[in-house]
């Protein structure tokens, strides 16, 4: 499954949430807060933060953050097939 396929899931899930109406600065926003929850997770594993770290609870704040990734791709209207072959490109040449 590619991304754009993955993508079109993210839409469907938020039309039929009635979350189509999030403005992009608010996604943008809800994407930092995921980051920081991810980071949290990595400072309880390494011992920094206090509180239980599951692989579960890691593996659900980056599909958190990877779902409003593809929710901002769709409000902008991107194709990230192509972004991502491009990418690929990029780390080849590095």
């Amino acid at each position: 499954m590619g991304l754009n396929e993955i993508s079109s899931e993210v839409a469907e899930i938020d039309a039929r949430k009635g979350w189509t109406e999030d403005e992009t600065s608010q996604t943008i926003i809800h994407m930092m807060e995921e980051l920081g929850e991810i980071s949290e997770c990595h400072l309880k594993q390494n011992g920094y933060k206090t509180g239980e770290y599951t692989k579960e609870s890691m593996e659900d704040e980056i599909c958190d953050l990877i779902y409003l990734s593809l929710k901002l791709s769709n409000k902008l209207d991107l194709n990230l097939n192509s972004g991502w072959t491009r990418l690929k490109s990029r780390c080849e040449k590095k």
